[in-house]
């Protein structure tokens, strides 16, 4: 994983995804396999993410709030909502606390980022996925069974 302004980075990209997803569309595929690859992907990372997650005795632990989502384009684990609204502070960290002029108390919050360890840590299984997907669907347009 790279730096960039501090944090590291938290998108992967797969190149030649688009293209593929491009040349899948116009061959008639609808892309539903790719949704369940992601499907399957977001699981892997959300499930090692709530192992990592931080622990607090005294309040809602974030992995109960973690889960696993999808699209034909991205697999994405989210964390947090109307339950634990401070989840994305805690994983990013909140530098410019305390702000008195914005009613913000407390202490600065330190980036956590148990996610996207989560995602370097299973990097090599979800590439995997990905991997034999890819290969089946050129096998496929090559004709063999």
């Amino acid at each position: 994983m790279g730096q960039v302004s501090g944090a590291p980075i938290q998108g992967i990209q797969v190149e030649g995804a688009r293209e593929l997803r491009r040349q899948l569309k116009a061959a008639g595929d609808d892309l539903t396999d790719m949704k369940a690859i992601h499907h399957k992907v977001g699981l892997l990372v959300a499930n090692t993410s709530k192992i990592l997650a931080p622990r607090s005795p005294d309040s809602t632990h974030i992995a109960e709030t973690t889960r696993a989502s999808q699209t034909k384009t991205a697999a994405v684990v989210k964390v947090g909502g109307a339950k634990f609204p401070y989840a994305n502070p805690i994983h990013w960290g909140w530098f410019t606390r305390p702000n008195p002029s914005k009613g913000w108390r407390g202490g600065a919050i330190k980036p956590r980022f148990w996610v996207s360890r989560a995602a370097a840590q299973t990097e090599p299984e979800w590439f995997r996925i990905y991997e034999d997907y890819v290969n089946k669907t050129l096998d496929q347009v090559k004709g063999k069974p």
